[in-house]
């Protein structure tokens, strides 16, 4: 008997080929690198036989994603395929990943090809579903704005914008829910205009601030969830922020460069801070008192006992992670510093009595944790407070030793050579 699989089951077999969503990890957000196997994938299926070539020409979801690598790696083959995309995709709403490589200056063969999938890229902006764009500044050569002279990008549910360009603004996005916006290279204060977007409920910015964040809506931020302010505030503009604090009824999660935008934001509901080392000193204390409620501090860098001992404000602390964020992590290595933790501050902070962040339950870490003297020191500086500290686990009938590799230890991200490392000092 000739048994022959449906078309519709084929079809969501296809689908799944080419899922951006199923691919990308939530904690890598936003994606900046380009997938190779999706983008490849529809050209594969459709190459198998004639059955399978008909039907993945025939649906146009299949041709969606307008993934290139960064242009140093570009070829005419990139341009081929995106021949192609163009005449097979249709009305369909498209993925986009697109970088300039910044640190290659690039021959003019690179320059053509880039701007040529850039422009085609632009004309179809009305077709956005998820776009990842870095776009370089005009300096020397013009190119197509048309996709962001436009009123407004009607499908758009995910941007990350990495651009020097002067010029550019935001349009409305009514279906936007996360975006990142990304100045820091740019040697001027870009000024990037925000607004229109109802559906918001993450916002990164790694640039200039200030300007973003005065010119919003009254009503903006009230469903945001997730907020990332990557920089440090001008004193020249604090007191006018300070006259128009921003109300963010349902935040979950801030990240932040520097803890005096605490003075400026109301959140309620707020459970997560993360937070660098960069600018963790000057802040007023009756700002960091109002988030008692916050219950998990993130700490991303080579935090100083000095920097750290400021946020014992936040009182109220359960689980500490010293670790970064794909994102802080991203714009640490950009600005060529270290975003590794430092675990002799925690053989410091021992010591405090009364003990900082009394209802300590949870100490996670990822790669990043490090001592100078190697990783044994680190080792036994984690197991020095976890033991003196007395934090605790959900089971309570654990032995000490348990205890300690358990919280420690077994979470995703630890160190691998700090489980074994704690297995031999706790045996000493």
């Amino acid at each position: 008997m000739n048994a022959s699989v449906p078309n519709d089951i084929l079809l969501m077999i296809f689908e799944q080929l080419v899922c951006v969503e199923d691919a990308e990890d939530d904690d890598e957000w936003p994606a900046i690198v380009y997938n190779r196997r999706i983008a490849q994938a529809p050209f594969i299926v459709s190459a198998v036989c004639r059955r399978w070539r008909k039907l993945s020409l025939s649906t146009s979801t299949l041709w969606t994603y307008f993934g290139f690598p960064e242009s140093i790696n570009m070829n005419k083959h990139d341009v081929q395929r995106l021949n192609l995309l163009q005449d097979r995709v249709g009305n369909a709403p498209i993925d986009v990943v697109l970088r300039w490589y910044h640190e290659e200056m690039g021959s003019e063969y690179i320059y053509d090809l880039f701007y040529l999938v850039l422009d085609a890229i632009l004309g179809l902006h009305l077709q956005w579903k998820t776009a990842v764009l870095e776009v370089p500044g005009t300096e020397n050569r013009t190119w197509t704005r048309e996709a962001f002279q436009s009123p407004q990008w009607p499908l758009l549910e995910s941007l990350s914008l990495i651009t020097d360009d002067e010029e550019l603004s935001v349009p409305v996005a009514s279906r936007l829910r996360l975006m990142w916006l990304d100045c820091s290279r740019s040697g001027s204060k870009v000024h990037l205009i925000l607004g229109g977007y109802p559906a918001l409920t993450m916002l990164g910015i790694d640039c200039h601030s200030e300007p973003i964040i005065r010119g919003l809506a009254p009503n903006f931020g009230r469903q945001l969830v997730e907020l990332a302010l990557l920089d440090d505030i001008d004193e020249s503009v604090h007191e006018k922020i300070a006259l128009g604090r921003g109300v963010f009824s349902r935040l979950q999660s801030l990240t932040l460069d520097d803890l005096r935008w605490l003075e400026q934001i109301e959140a309620p509901s707020l459970k997560k801070l993360v937070t660098t080392h960069r600018y963790s000193i000057d802040v007023d204390t009756e700002a960091l008192r109002r988030f008692d409620h916050v219950c998990e501090l993130q700490l991303c860098g080579e935090f100083k006992l000095h920097e750290t001992i400021v946020l014992q404000d936040v009182c109220n602390i359960t689980t500490l992670s010293l670790d970064c964020p794909s994102t802080l992590a991203t714009a640490f290595k950009q600005r060529n510093q270290s975003h590794r933790f430092n675990s002799a501050v925690l053989r410091e902070l021992t010591g405090f009595e009364p003990p900082i962040w009394p209802h300590l339950q949870h100490l996670t870490f990822g790669e990043s944790l490090y001592h100078s003297n190697g990783n044994e020191q680190a080792a036994r500086d984690v197991l020095f407070f976890v033991s003196a500290r007395n934090v605790r686990t959900a089971q309570s009938d654990e032995s000490a030793t348990a205890r300690i590799i358990r919280v420690v230890a077994n979470h995703p991200g630890a160190p691998e050579w700090l489980e074994g490392s704690l297995r031999e000092l706790i045996s000493e």
